[in-house]
């Protein structure tokens, strides 16, 4: 709901804007205020017919006085802008461990990370790379190696 929101106001002729109805809790409405969008609670038919009556007999003047500002934002916030938030988000994410507190890199991979297991229904209840080591198991606890493909 977040983009398609975004989208709409972008879409508008800016010498005749649409209202924008939008509920208080989609993620649109943490960047539009009350005095840009028709912000409603979904759950309340009556307050949802009441913006869209008054949104369909709004002046002019006063839809396009609440559409500039919504429009300023889509415009401010580039792709560059919404990268550079995601990536830091990301960042925030990592986790340190020390490499020897894990048996394995990952599942499907052995400490050398060169043996890729997928499920088998024929095998035992675990898999064993051909050294000997056991590896870890898929969701049914049942794995054999990949083929390389020609």
């Amino acid at each position: 709901m977040n983009l398609v929101a975004k989208e709409y106001v972008a879409a508008q002729d800016p010498e005749d804007p649409g209202v924008l109805v939008l509920s208080k809790f989609a993620g649109a409405a943490e960047d539009f205020n009350h005095n840009e969008a028709l912000l409603v609670d979904p759950n309340r038919p009556d307050e949802i017919a009441i913006a869209i009556s008054r949104a369909a007999n709004m002046p002019r003047e006063e839809r396009i006085q609440r559409w500039r500002p919504m429009m300023d934002e889509i415009e401010a916030y580039t792709i560059h802008d919404w990268s550079a938030d995601f990536v830091r988000e990301l960042d925030k994410s990592r986790v340190t461990v020390p490499a020897d507190h894990f048996r394995y890199l990952g599942f499907g991979w052995d400490q050398r990370g060169a043996n890729a297991f997928v499920p088998d229904r024929r095998v035992g209840r675990r898999a064993e790379a051909r050294n000997g080591q056991t590896l870890g198991s898929a969701t049914d606890d049942q794995c054999r190696p990949c083929r390389k493909r020609p």
